[in-house]
């Protein structure tokens, strides 16, 4: 996959958006776009918070109101920015490919393996079908299913406000 954007140098010349997709690009696209919008989220995300960077008017809990707060308008920009973590959070999981956050996939991983030894299953698979390895994900259970679900926020969040990722 190759990307070039070339962008105008006076007015009268135009923005030029080259994309080249190989097919061997499509293999794991989901992947291979996660990567994209991640790495452009993260540096985004640099950027919200400094004067003159903007967010979006949805966040905003202060419009039709008389008065200005500035504590209100630094609440609703942190808002926002809680919002684009949730969206770097889900981009990086499906990067990472585990069923849990960071801070637990080393422990999982530890017991998952300390288990199997125990069990005396050299074979992975057959390990993966024995109730030993069914003990350990019933102790992770709730662990994988809140990170399922912040990866579903954050992509929610990023469909929702795909048209707000702008400076």
């Amino acid at each position: 996959m190759k990307i070039e954007i070339t962008y105008p140098k006076t007015k009268k010349d135009k923005m030029i958006r080259k994309i080249k997709i190989h097919n061997r690009d499509l293999w794991s696209l989901d992947t291979n776009l996660a990567y994209i919008i991640h790495k452009s989220l993260v540096k985004f995300r640099k950027f919200q918070g400094q004067d003159g960077i903007g967010y979006p008017a949805s966040f905003s809990t202060q419009i039709g109101k008389e008065e200005f707060s500035q504590e209100q308008e630094d609440i609703d920009v942190l808002t926002w920015i809680q919002c684009v973590d949730k969206m770097i959070y889900s981009f990086k999981a499906i990067i990472d490919d585990e069923i849990l956050s960071p801070e637990h996939v080393k422990n999982f991983n530890n017991e998952n393996e300390e288990a199997r030894k125990r069990s005396g299953f050299d074979n992975y698979l057959d390990f993966l079908n024995s109730e030993a390895c069914h003990v350990i994900f019933e102790k992770y259970k709730n662990l994988i299913e809140e990170h399922e679900n912040n990866i579903k926020e954050g992509l929610e969040l990023f469909s929702k406000h795909f048209r707000s990722l702008y400076i």
